[in-house]
């Protein structure tokens, strides 16, 4: 074997040596990571899937979360995300500012700002639903989507069908919504404390126009109104 031959043979050794190192190290992490942190398969999964984690609606999960939050946010950051935690108790990834919005997250944000108006032009506090035992009823999401159908047929969301399908079946699997059934056997619907995130966009957006309206001394945008012109947003990105 000449001297070419034996260094490559050396380097060819010495790279099969990392690799088995790192593979080595890899594993070890990996069952570290499992023992320190046992349910962070199933956790980071559902983040990335979309959902948001709250202490009503993944107990466990929260649990955890809560207790190693800054591990937590490492992980995330080491996949590229950032994990966010709202102060009403649910954690969530933060969305990337130069990411466009796919059809099920608009379609999720449809739905839920159309119920917002809804409910808010029904005198019915969307605040005070939230984890309460107030449910939403069939009847309600029938006139709700009378009521907005234009603006939701877009979207996927304009018949009653489509609206369960698309829109409150994947806020319920995102977390953001429960599903019950009544003494009737009648399908209901509850608020989760996630709803908070969908709120508090109204709200930067309400406040947003009521500094428009200040400066040009017109009446001031609610939260009902604003919830109106991101579902019109979201309609018009089609």
């Amino acid at each position: 074997m000449d001297n070419a031959e034996l260094i490559n043979t050396v380097e060819t050794e010495a790279e099969s040596l990392r690799l088995n190192q790192e593979i080595e190290a890899s594993t070890l992490y990996s069952k570290q990571l499992q023992q320190l942190l046992p349910r962070s398969a199933e956790i980071i999964g559902l983040l990335q899937a979309g959902t948001f984690i709250s202490s009503s609606g993944h107990i466990k999960l929260h649990k955890e979360l809560s207790r190693h939050t800054h591990a937590y946010q490492v992980l995330m950051e080491m996949t590229g995300n950032t994990l966010v935690h709202h102060h009403v108790g649910f954690f969530h990834l933060q969305p990337l500012e130069t990411r466009t919005l796919n059809l099920r997250e608009r379609q999720i944000a449809a739905a839920m700002f159309a119920l917002v108006e809804w409910l808010s032009d029904q005198g019915r506090s969307v605040e005070s639903m939230i984890n309460a035992e107030d449910p939403i009823s069939m009847n309600d999401l029938n006139l709700l989507v009378e009521h907005h159908r234009e603006r939701l047929q877009p979207l996927g969301l304009g018949s009653v069908d489509d609206y369960l399908v698309n829109g409150i079946k994947k806020l319920v699997e995102a977390g953001v919504m429960q599903t019950h059934t009544n003494a009737m056997n009648q399908q209901t619907y509850t608020l989760g404390i996630p709803t908070y995130y969908y709120l508090d966009i109204t709200r930067k957006l309400a406040k947003q126009k009521e500094s428009q309206a200040a400066q040009q001394e017109i009446a001031v945008i609610d939260i009902d109104a604003a919830a109106e012109d991101l579902l019109e947003s979201l309609d018009e990105e089609l």
